[in-house]
């Protein structure tokens, strides 16, 4: 069960403590500041109590309350996961759920990358979104995402920033979270730099199809997480 409702600390700690995976799904819930992006801290808040909250208990308690107030998530608790995928990208850590959204990007700028012919274009490229990612839109997205479900973007090698990446990555997860309730894709948009959104905007993928998508991008990039 998923829940926006005003549900208790307490009656939440009862409930999933019957579960396996209890501590990842609490701290999801409770302990923002292990997963929310640098960029979205407000600005209020100064470097000293960020960097004093990794070392006193007490520090850290009232800035994840203040987060919690802060982004407006007091109250609107994730207790269970409807499917493995809202599941995995919700417990993994932040660095794991950037690398996936980053190479569903890729997925959608996979042809256009393939189509490159020079040897100069080929190696702006690989300059720009590093060697490992294109082998990866070499060999594997054709398989993992094929145009006829994930349309190109036409994207063209000078707009191959990590922003455009994450944008079309974003996307996807979009797409795929389309049904999940705001107390979970409130919490997952943390995870990502400030201007980036899970807003689908020129992506036209069923939830299913997004889902299908990220549950492979997850298997090839992080595999511990695509069954764990």
């Amino acid at each position: 069960m998923l829940s926006d409702g005003s549900q208790t600390q307490a009656d939440f700690t009862a409930a999933m403590a019957r579960r396996e995976d209890w501590a990842r799904t609490y701290a999801f819930n409770f302990l923002p500041l292990g997963y929310v992006d640098q960029t979205r801290l407000p600005s209020t808040l100064q470097t000293a109590t960020i960097e004093a909250a990794a070392t006193s208990r007490s520090v850290a308690g009232h800035l994840n309350k203040y987060l919690l107030e802060e982004f407006d998530l007091i109250g609107k608790w994730v207790t269970a996961f409807d499917d493995a995928v809202s599941r995995a990208l919700a417990l993994m850590p932040s660095s794991i759920f950037v690398e996936i959204v980053r190479f569903l990007g890729l997925c959608s700028a996979g042809q256009s990358i393939r189509n490159l012919m020079t040897p100069n274009d080929i190696r702006q490229c690989k300059d720009r979104i590093g060697t490992r990612e294109f082998d990866f839109v070499l060999n594997k997205s054709p398989l993992i995402a094929p145009q006829k479900i994930l349309p190109d973007t036409g994207i063209s090698i000078v707009d191959l920033t990590n922003d455009n990446l994450m944008a079309s990555g974003a996307a996807i997860v979009g797409c795929a979270m389309t049904s999940e309730p705001n107390a979970l894709k409130s919490r997952l948009a943390l995870k990502l730099p400030k201007d980036i959104t899970l807003d689908a905007d020129g992506i036209t993928l069923s939830g299913p199809v997004a889902s299908g998508l990220v549950k492979r991008v997850i298997r090839e990039v992080a595999p511990q997480w695509h069954s764990a």
